[in-house]
């Protein structure tokens, strides 16, 4: 799935940047939330089983010296900088967030936001190489299932926070 970043966000016109990206949406019922809502949203939403995915990838990971690290449990400030696990902000705005990392094999970022209702989700990946694109192609599959289980979950913490 290939596609174009959201024209109103921070991400506009740098999906050429990014070979690889896909979008996905859900109702986001009640009050937008700002940065900081879909911050503590975001590491609130991983389930379990994704969680346990997650770290034994990075036990197999780290050996090859790809970066590791857990969700917190609670959301540091939404501000440019801040670490959020394996992810850092790059990009806190009143009604987005844009995640991201560089790394060896690959550097990807995460758009969150909410447009007309809707919680939106924007991955963009670029490989750096073959290890990259072969990285890729073997949590892809995990990726889509972990993506909407977590905006769902993303969704209801909204909606329960009243944000």
């Amino acid at each position: 799935m290939f596609a174009t970043f959201a024209v109103d966000s921070c991400l506009n016109g740098q999906a050429a940047d990014y070979p690889y990206r896909d979008h996905f949406h859900t109702s986001c019922p009640g009050q937008p939330p700002d940065a900081q809502a879909l911050l503590q949203a975001f590491v609130d939403a991983p389930p379990a089983w994704a969680q346990a995915l997650m770290r034994a990838r990075d036990r197999l990971m780290a050996p090859l010296g790809l970066k590791t690290a857990d969700l917190p449990r609670q959301a540091p400030q939404a501000r440019v900088g801040e670490a959020v696990g394996v992810f850092c902000v790059w990009h806190a705005g009143p009604d987005e967030l844009l995640l991201g990392q560089r790394d060896r094999h690959l550097d990807f970022c995460l758009w969150l936001g909410v447009r007309a209702g809707r919680l939106h989700l924007y991955t963009g990946v670029r490989p750096h190489h073959l290890g990259g694109w072969l990285y890729l192609a073997l949590v892809w599959p995990f990726h889509w299932l972990i993506v909407r289980r977590s905006l769902a979950r993303m969704a209801a913490h909204c909606s329960e926070a009243a944000c």
